[in-house]
C-alpha cells in the first residue's frame, strides 16, 4: 500500500496504526498489552536496523556520536525544557521533571524518517549525511533509557 502511495512504509504503518486504534476504529485500545506490543515494534525496528550497519560504518558513526550526536541532544533538551518551563505547555503544568521530559522527547528525531531521505537524495555519505546518521544512532540508543 505505501508503494503505491509512494511514501515510505514507516509512515503507513503509522497511517494504519492511527485508522485501527483508539482514536479510528478502535480496534485497539490504551491496554498495558497494546503498549508492550508497541515496545517490541520499537525494538524490531531498532534491530532491522542495525541488520543494515556494517562494524565498520557503526565504528565510524560511534565517534561522531559521542560528540555531536551527545552535543545535539544536551542543547536541545534544555533548550525545549526551558522553553516549556518559561513559557508552559497547554494542559501540562511547567514543573521541572515535566519540563526535562518534554525536552527529551523533543531532542529525539526518528531515523526511520529520517535515513530514508538521505538515502533518496544522495546525502547519506556526505560530510552532514555521516554526521546526521551519527546523531540519529545516538538517538536511537537513547530511546530506550528515556
Amino acid at each position: 500500500l505505501s508503494r503505491k502511495l509512494q511514501i515510505i512504509p514507516i509512515l503507513g504503518f503509522i497511517a494504519v496504526g492511527v485508522l485501527i486504534g483508539p482514536a479510528g476504529l478502535g480496534l485497539l485500545g490504551n491496554s498495558s498489552m497494546d503498549v508492550e506490543l508497541g515496545d517490541f515494534g520499537i525494538l524490531f525496528l531498532l534491530f532491522s536496523e542495525g541488520l543494515e550497519l556494517p562494524f565498520e560504518r557503526f565504528s565510524q558513526l560511534a565517534k561522531l556520536a559521542a560528540t555531536i550526536g551527545l552535543g545535539q541532544v544536551i542543547v536541545t533538551t534544555v533548550a525545549i525544557a526551558g522553553l516549556v518551563a518559561t513559557m508552559g505547555v497547554a494542559g501540562l503544568n511547567p514543573t521541572g521533571e515535566s519540563a526535562f521530559i518534554v525536552g527529551c522527547v523533543g531532542a529525539l528525531s526518528s531515523s526511520a524518517f529520517v535515513l530514508p531521505v538521505l538515502k533518496a537524495n544522495g546525502w547519506e555519505e556526505g560530510r552532514l549525511g555521516v554526521a546526521s546518521c551519527a546523531i540519529l544512532l545516538l538517538q536511537d540508543l537513547l530511546v530506550a533509557p528515556l
